[in-house]
């Protein structure tokens, strides 16, 4: 994903160019650099993946939006591609895990939900929770796309 919103910021930059508005040419810049810092920090991880078999980061307590803020940066040269409205719900619990990994699932589940929402009428994602017994959460990630048919549930 790093690479899809590099991609897309080089397409901004010659716009920017074009403009000759230097203020948004920076702005774009440093996004890009911010890719290619995530990206270096997943190809590290990947290197020392292949070499122990297995990445174990710490776990830790973590406030759910900023794992959610984080797996859109990732992936916001998709987001601005699709014109995708993201909606997240306010008040998100801390949750204890591992950084690292939960931010990948999250930009893996939006990343599906971008490939997936109605694209045709007000495409949205909406990212939040529900409160179960027990003070357990479930946590979402859901577009108003076409949905997975109802014979593929058991699968997941």
């Amino acid at each position: 994903s790093p690479l899809v919103t590099i991609n897309g910021f080089l397409g901004y930059l010659e716009a920017d160019v074009a403009a000759n508005d230097m203020k948004r040419f920076r702005h774009d810049s440093e996004r890009i650099k911010e890719a290619v810092v995530k990206m270096h920090t997943l190809l590290g991880e990947l290197l020392e993946l292949s070499r122990i078999g297995r990445v174990a980061n710490p776990s830790e307590m973590i406030q759910f939006e900023e794992l959610i803020h984080d797996a859109i940066e990732l992936v916001s040269g998709r987001i601005d591609k699709t014109k995708v409205n993201i909606n997240v719900q306010p008040n998100l619990p801390k949750v204890f895990g591992d950084r690292q990994r939960l931010t990948e699932v999250l930009q893996n589940l939006i990343d599906n939900a971008l490939k997936f929402a109605n694209t045709e009428t007000n495409p949205t994602i909406e990212i939040g929770f529900e409160s179960e017994e027990n003070d357990l959460h479930i946590f979402f990630v859901r577009d108003n796309g076409i949905g997975i048919p109802a014979e593929l549930h058991d699968r997941i």
